[in-house]
């Protein structure tokens, strides 16, 4: 609670800290068809991110599909390219992001995006609600 009326105080949209809930990954092994291959929350997983554009995922069912194999054929979607084992790394879907911040243009009050429902591909500077009710008068 004290953080709260302390970043109310150095006037922070609503003086709490938010984060976004980890969504769920999608596996690539060969269940992604059927789609009952999800990554839920907290749930662990074998991922490729060095060398591709797109993450790869496996849930650990998948993963397990694989034994004694050293490389991997990875599906249609990564132009049938063949990857070590070794280049995966064992994660677990647990990544909470902050919520991001937005500084009005005119005062430099931080807000979240979500509070002030503003994102920056708006095209045009944030200004907040104080700035706009004082430019009025």
């Amino acid at each position: 609670a004290g953080i709260d009326k302390a970043m109310k105080r150095l006037q922070f949209c609503c003086g709490k800290r938010q984060y976004f809930t980890p969504s769920v990954l999608y596996c690539s092994g060969p269940n992604i068809i059927s789609g009952v291959c999800a990554i839920n929350r907290d749930q662990k997983y074998m991922t490729l991110e060095k060398g591709v554009q797109t993450p790869v995922h496996y849930c650990m069912k998948c993963w397990k599909d694989f034994p004694g194999q050293e490389k991997i054929k990875l599906p249609d979607d990564w132009q049938n390219l063949e990857v070590a084992k070794t280049d995966f790394i064992e994660k677990t879907n647990g990544e909470t992001v902050p919520e991001p911040f937005v500084d009005c243009a005119v005062c430099g009050r931080k807000n979240h995006e979500i509070c002030v429902l503003w994102h920056k591909d708006c095209g045009r500077p944030f200004v907040c609600d104080k700035c706009k009710k004082h430019r009025k008068k």
